[in-house]
């Protein structure tokens, strides 16, 4: 239960660093074009949904992270019985987003994020949660690995998907005793991962 409870803390602040990470960059004008008023907009305050939580949209985006099939999220070394999206861990999904985690049954757990609420540049220049962007190439898919400013055991890699663009994160579960490189590790299920994705804007 802790564990469980700890993994929905991460994912929370995580999306919930973003949202704001991208309103402070909208405000700034860091962002170009029309999309600056859309950031901003999105990512003001959450409201609190008054709505039954069976009437809430399956999903947020055009690609909902959790229609990964079994097969693959097992081919990637994580266990499919071990999946959570976010529908019904939160009081409402957030805005503009979707979010599936699954944990594997060694040191690591999985998130994938999936987002209309920002474009591919900003998620990818967010310095509030990302370091030293680094162009991948993965399973033909161009990509930008974004170890985390404050966790050396958590690294993600974004696919600049139009309209949407995809996060896929890897980090070391509450349980874990020895980690191994978050990097090496993401990069890995992704090339697994890559052909569930929607196809890519470049």
């Amino acid at each position: 239960m802790r564990r469980k409870t700890m993994q929905r803390t991460r994912i929370a602040r995580a999306v919930g660093a973003v949202l704001a990470a991208g309103a402070m960059t909208a405000t700034a004008g860091c962002s170009g074009g029309s999309h600056s008023t859309t950031a901003s907009s999105s990512t003001s305050a959450v409201p609190v949904s008054t709505a039954p939580a069976a009437s809430a949209p399956a999903s947020n985006t055009a690609w909902n992270p959790c229609s990964i099939s079994d097969a693959d999220i097992a081919a990637s070394g994580l266990n499919p019985a071990k999946k959570e999206p976010d529908t019904g861990k939160y009081a409402q999904k957030f805005p503009g987003w979707d979010v599936c985690a699954w944990l594997s049954d060694s040191w690591y757990q999985l998130n994938v994020y999936s987002t209309n609420a920002h474009t591919f540049d900003e998620v990818v220049h967010n310095t509030t949660l990302f370091r030293d962007p680094q162009p991948v190439t993965v399973a033909g898919r161009s990509g930008m690995l974004l170890p985390s400013v404050s966790d050396p055991e958590d690294c993600t890699i974004a696919f600049d998907i139009p309209n949407d663009p995809i996060q896929l994160e890897v980090s070391a579960k509450i349980s874990a005793d020895s980690p191994g490189d978050a990097c090496t590790e993401v990069t890995r299920i992704s090339s697994v991962l890559a052909k569930d994705l929607p196809a890519t804007g470049k």
